[in-house]
């Protein structure tokens, strides 16, 4: 009888001990990138457009947008998708605090699709990549 109990106390002692010694973020970065590092990308010069050739209101969400006055959605449509070289972009919003959580983007080099982040909708594309 006394063994199952040292075995279970063991194993929940192990337990604790892998909860409480998670990786920190640059670890967990480089465990998701393999071999390839994250490529940084400066966001604050992929802005969309002040403007829009539409010619009638459009309603969004339940927000109404006045004629030529570009929605959320259409302003991240009109910015390209943004070429990163290597198989692994980073994505934070580019707003510094007005941002967004990171996130790491695993990019397919034999795609022409573009992958999406998942909070701001920027799209990003492999230039071909390691």
């Amino acid at each position: 009888r006394g063994a199952p109990m040292s075995i279970a106390l063991r194993t929940f002692s192990a337990v604790r001990r892998a909860r409480t010694a998670l990786p920190s973020s640059a670890q967990f970065a480089r465990c998701m990138a393999g071999s390839a590092a994250p490529q940084e990308v400066d966001l604050s010069v992929y802005k969309g457009p002040s403007i829009v050739a539409r010619l009638e209101p459009k309603i969004e969400m339940g927000v109404r947008y006045e004629v030529r006055v570009p929605s959320p959605q259409e302003s991240i449509d009109m910015i390209p998708p943004i070429v990163v070289s290597g198989t692994l972009a980073k994505c934070d919003g580019g707003g510094g605090a007005l941002g967004h959580p990171v996130e790491f983007i695993r990019l397919d080099p034999r795609s022409d699709e573009p992958a999406v982040c998942k909070y701001c909708g920027l799209r990003f594309i492999s230039a071909g990549g390691h």
